[in-house]
Parts: structure tokens; C-alpha cells; sequence
């Protein structure tokens, strides 16, 4: 069923203002004093039709109601009575009309009719006053205590205005706020006709206090907001920036002004966020370009891969054929740092982890380097090393180093990858290619410009995989009924015995 949400509003709004007026009630209000007829006849007898005081603009009620009569008389005056009070102390006056009548005095007894019919009057312009005055009591606190908003020192103003008999309607139709709040402002002009003038005067005091808080406060929040701004307007176009940036979305003047003008905030630093993330991919292709475009020396890098200056005793250091496998990864978990790759033991791929290879590129342009082993019966037969450089090298003083750390090569080929030289003495080879503008594994060295290839192989390794393909040659040579089942496994491993 289709409900009108104006009228649902109302609806919430009326039910919530009259629980809290419930409750805002004592629990056990005080009762009235239960006054003899004597002292009660004195007090009717003072009642005078005519005889009347305005309380409020539409309240109007007899002399003898006043606080300051019923007061002395009941235990409090009639401006704090409810209906029960009212009812209490008709009874009473009643009570002693009939006691009158008993005693056939028809003279008392009428003054005592004459009071109730005074008190009978009163009642219901009282009644109002008194509910009247809650609720304007409970909607100035409602104002007061509303959530600060850019409209509210606004609010506040209009609130005391309408309190002093202005329409301020009009002006409350250009505040958007999704709230109930409007209507209780413009509610209080139909109030001040039950306040009393000091009631009026105390909550146009009250609403004049909190605006000028609220502008104080207000006045304070748009200084520290300027300053956010202006610092936002300097944050650099780097990492610094971005930490600045984490700080001011941080920054406690957030939580005191309203939530659009915090959140508008935020958007202006993710907007910043993101330009000078931009602007920092921007700079990092560009600083990649000129590190591409400059030549790296790798001399030294070469001095620390191999410290041995003969061929026969070179080694990557300390990894060479003939040690175990088990030592050359131990070596290279224990000093390298590096780490087994995908395949484990199967393939026998090493490398250092991704940190370290973040770490390498950023500070020696390098990647680390990657090794791979060819191994048989247990120790190193081949020993495989490639390392990516994100800039162009300096062929030329690498080759010219090599060629005096190990004399001319046996072998030297200019390939389409590069320069490829190879030495070999007492049983070790050594080659070394320079790939200069070619990456040897480009798919998974995005970044990077140039490789380094090292290869060192023993002859005990080279007779060894010669063995195996002659025995494979044999074994494939027979029969497949000759074949045993561990003749069928050698061949499928290619008769080697890592």
C-alpha cells in the first residue's frame, strides 16, 4: 500500500515529540496539598470574574489563579499543574461546597461553586499554556542540539526570530535539509503566544548562545579547512607527496565540520592522489629511458661473479662442476639469499625473491641474476648464469677486461645476440656471451635492456652426457623384447643419472 512520506514524517515526528515529552515528565510529579475549607473558603472568596491577569498573549486567567496565590496554598503554582492537579483541587473546593449544604449554608457554598467554575475556566487555557510551553521547551533543545551543518547558525537566528513573532517561512523554504528541523523553527511563533515573557526572553537567549558557538566553532573550522587546502595546493608531485597526502586525510578538522564538506575534502586528495601517481609513472619511464640509454660498466659486477683468474679454477663464486648439489644450493640459500624456482629440484632454477629483485633493480640496475644446473650422479656438471641490466652495457671494457683476465678466447663469434668468446683449459669451458639490447628471458624481466650470459661446463660432464647417448644408441638399438624394465626407464631419462 502506498504511503505519503510527508505524512509519514509527521506521523514519526509527532510521535517522538510526544514520547519525549512522556518521559520528560517525573515519574511521581508532587501532588497538590489538600488545603482545609477554611483556608480554601478564604481563597475562593477572593475570586473575582473580572478580576483578571494575562499570563501569555492567549492566555488569560483569573486574580486569584495566579503562581503566586496557589502556591502558598496547594504546594506549587497552578502554571506547574497538570489535569490530575486540576481535577485534585476542583474536588477539594467541591468537597467543601457539599460539607456547606449539609450545614444549609447556601452562602458558602456558593462561593465555593464560584471558585470552581473560576477554576473550570482557567483549566483549559492553563492546560494548553503548560503543553505549549513543553513543546517549545522540547524543540529549542532540539534546535540546539542539532548536528552541525553548514545551515545551522542560520537555523539558530531564524529559531529566535520566529520567537519574536516573526514568519520566517519563507526563508525556511531555501534551507534543504532533509529534516523536521525547519518545521519546529517555524512552529515556535505559534508557541510564543503560550510563553510567558521570561520563558520567551530565557530561550532566545539560549538559541543566541549556541549560535554564537556554533559560529565560533564554524569560523575556527573554515580557518583550519583553509589550511588544509593551502597545504594540499603544495603537496609535491613525489612519494613525499603521497605521504603528506595520508596525513591530511587524517587530519582531525575532518571530524568537526559536516560530512559533505569532509568528503569533498577527501575527493579533492584522491584526486591529487592519483595525478601525482600518474606524474610518477610518467617520471619512472622516463628516468628508465635515460638509465636505458646510458652504458653501464660491468667490470666490477664481473670481478665479484668470478674472482679466480684461471680458467681451470673459475667459478661463480665458489659454484663450479665437480661440487655437490646439495653444497651449490646451500651456497646459494645461505650466501645468495636466493631461492629454489618453480620445479624445485626437477629443474633446478635458483633466483633471489621478488624484494631483493625490486631491490636490485632500483639500486644496481641489475636483477640479481638467475642460475641453472645440469647435474650428474649428484654433483654440478654445467653451471648455467644469466643476470638483466636495465641500461646498455659497455661491451668493449668487458671484452677488453676478459681478454686480460683469460688472455685471448679459444673461441669468439660475433652473433646476431652478441659477442659469444669461449676459453677452455684443464678440463673446464667457460663462455660468456654479451647480449647488449637483448634480454635473454623477456618474459619475466620487463624493464630491463641487456644480459649477461655465463656458462661453465667440465669434460668430466661433456663424457658424461656422450656415455649416455651412446648407451641410449645401444639400448635403442636392441630389441624391445630384450629391453628390461630399467632399460625402458634409462631411456625415457635419456640413460642419465642426475
Amino acid at each position: 500500500m502506498h504511503t505519503d512520506n510527508s505524512s509519514f514524517y509527521i506521523f514519526i515526528t509527532a510521535l517522538l515529540l510526544g514520547c519525549s515529552l512522556y518521559f520528560s515528565q517525573p515519574v511521581m510529579a508532587a501532588q497538590l496539598q489538600q488545603p482545609d475549607c477554611r483556608r480554601l473558603l478564604q481563597w475562593a472568596g477572593s475570586y473575582q470574574p473580572k478580576e483578571t491577569v494575562q499570563l501569555t498573549p492567549k492566555v488569560t486567567i483569573s486574580r486569584f489563579m495566579q503562581d503566586n496565590i496557589t502556591a502558598p496554598l496547594f504546594g506549587k503554582g497552578v502554571s506547574d499543574w497538570d489535569r490530575r492537579d486540576f481535577s485534585q483541587a476542583r474536588s477539594a473546593l467541591n468537597n467543601c461546597r457539599r460539607t456547606a449544604l449539609k450545614n444549609r449554608d447556601k452562602k458558602t457554598a456558593r462561593v465555593y461553586y464560584n471558585a470552581m467554575t473560576g477554576l473550570s475556566q482557567a483549566s483549559a487555557p492553563l492546560t494548553r499554556m503548560i503543553q505549549n510551553k513543553q513543546l517549545a521547551q522540547q524543540k529549542v533543545k532540539w534546535i540546539i542540539d542539532f548536528q552541525k551543518v553548514p545551515e545551522l547558525p542560520t537555523l539558530l537566528e531564524l529559531a529566535q526570530r520566529s520567537l519574536k513573532g516573526e514568519d520566517v517561512r519563507s526563508e525556511l523554504s531555501k534551507i534543504r535539509l532533509r529534516s523536521q528541523i525547519t518545521d519546529h523553527v517555524a512552529s515556535l511563533r505559534q508557541a510564543r503566544d503560550y510563553l510567558t515573557e521570561s520563558e520567551t526572553s530565557d530561550m532566545i537567549e539560549r538559541l543566541a548562545k549556541r549560535e554564537t558557538v556554533v559560529r565560533a566553532e564554524m569560523q575556527q573550522n573554515a580557518t583550519a579547512m583553509n589550511n588544509l587546502q593551502q597545504q594540499l595546493a603544495t603537496v609535491p608531485n613525489n612519494s613525499v607527496g603521497l605521504n603528506k597526502l595520508a596525513q591530511l586525510s587524517q587530519s582531525p578538522a575532518l571530524k568537526e565540520v559536516s560530512r559533505q564538506e569532509a568528503n569533498a575534502f577527501q575527493r579533492e586528495i584522491q584526486t591529487k592522489r592519483w595525478a601525482i601517481q600518474r606524474a610518477m609513472r610518467q617520471q619512472a619511464v622516463r628516468t628508465a629511458a635515460v638509465q636505458a640509454a646510458t652504458p653501464v660498466s660491468v667490470v666490477q659486477r664481473f670481478n665479484e661473479l668470478l674472482p679466480e683468474k684461471d680458467v681451470e679454477d673459475v667459478s661463480i663464486n665458489g659454484i663450479r662442476p665437480g661440487i655437490s648439489y646439495q653444497q651449490a644450493k646451500n651456497k646459494l640459500a645461505n650466501e645468495w639469499h636466493f631461492a629454489t624456482g618453480a620445479g624445485g629440484d626437477l629443474f633446478k632454477f635458483f633466483g633471489p625473491i621478488n624484494r631483493d629483485v625490486e631491490r636490485y633493480k632500483k639500486q644496481y640496475h641489475r636483477d640479481g641474476g638467475i642460475f641453472e644446473f645440469k647435474t650428474m650422479r649428484g654433483k654440478i656438471g654445467k653451471v648455467h648464469f644469466v643476470e638483466h641490466y636495465t641500461s646498455h652495457l659497455k661491451t668493449k671494457e668487458l671484452l677488453t677486461w676478459l681478454d686480460k683476465r683469460y688472455g685471448r678466447p679459444e673461441k669468439s663469434q660475433n652473433t646476431s645476440n652478441g659477442p659469444m668468446l669461449s676459453w677452455e683449459d684443464d678440463g673446464t669451458h667457460l663462455q660468456i656471451t654479451v647480449r647488449d639490447n637483448i634480454v635473454e628471458d623477456y618474459r619475466f624481466r620487463r624493464g630491463y635492456h641487456s644480459s649477461v650470459v655465463i656458462n661453465i661446463v667440465s669434460d668430466d660432464y661433456l663424457n658424461y652426457l656422450k656415455e649416455a647417448d651412446e648407451h641410449c644408441r645401444e639400448l635403442r638399438n636392441k630389441p624391445v623384447s630384450e629391453l628390461s624394465i630399467a632399460d625402458k626407464q634409462a631411456v625415457l631419462n635419456g640413460c642419465k643419472t642426475p
